[in-house]
């Protein structure tokens, strides 16, 4: 599953300006995706066309990591970012993902509770 994912994703991600938010049931389900991605060689492929961040458990690096999603967005060249996230975590709720900041949003699996 989770490479035919990144392979709608490279697909996609052309045709989409800015940023594209991705949201996973749980920081588990994110990780196993990631390693899955890392395991196949698909993260370089995805980042020659926007660069992917994770949302980070630790709230230290939250900040940076935010930093560098909106500087790949409204900076440099703007080529856009991905930033992979977790349903019901700090960047899904409260905040304002407005125009270039998230042109798509994906859901990767629906969290139960």
């Amino acid at each position: 599953m989770y490479l035919d994912v990144a392979h709608t994703i490279i697909d996609m991600i052309p045709k989409v300006p800015g940023g594209i938010l991705m949201f996973f049931p749980s920081y588990a389900v994110l990780n196993n995706c990631y390693e899955a991605w890392q395991d196949a060689a698909l993260i370089p492929k995805i980042e020659k066309i926007k660069r992917l961040y994770k949302e980070p458990k630790d709230s230290a690096r939250y900040q940076l990591v935010m930093d560098q999603y909106y500087e790949d967005i409204f900076e440099g060249d703007k080529k856009g970012a991905i930033l992979m996230g977790v349903c019901r975590g700090r960047i899904s709720e409260g905040l304002d993902f407005s125009d270039n900041a998230a042109r798509a949003v994906i859901i990767v699996g629906i969290p139960y509770p």
